[in-house]
C-alpha cells in the first residue's frame, strides 16, 4: 500500500496525488443549472460531457420491452453520469 493510501483499497495512490488530480479537474469544470426533466443525452449520443451532480439527482431512464420507461439509475452527489 503507498503511504497515504486509504487501507483496503488495492493499488491506491498515494493522496497528495489524488488531491492534484482533484485539483486539476476542478479547473476544468463548470457550473451550470439545470430544470427538471432535462434530456442530457439520448440512446447512442456521443459522450459530450460528464456530470457531477452537487444539489440534485440525475436520473437514468430506460425503456422496456412493452415500450414503457422505467428508472433504471439514480446518480446523487457522489457519483458521475455521463
Amino acid at each position: 500500500m503507498h503511504a497515504g493510501a486509504v487501507p483496503g483499497e488495492e493499488g491506491a495512490e498515494p493522496k497528495e496525488r489524488r488531491e492534484d488530480e482533484r485539483e486539476h479537474l476542478r479547473a476544468e469544470l463548470v457550473e451550470v443549472t439545470l430544470r427538471q426533466s432535462t434530456l442530457l443525452a439520448g440512446v447512442g449520443d456521443p459522450l459530450r460531457q460528464v456530470i457531477f451532480p452537487t444539489g440534485a439527482v440525475i436520473s437514468l431512464v430506460t425503456a422496456t420491452a412493452d415500450g414503457n420507461s422505467v428508472e433504471a439509475v439514480l446518480v446523487g452527489n457522489d457519483g458521475v453520469a455521463g
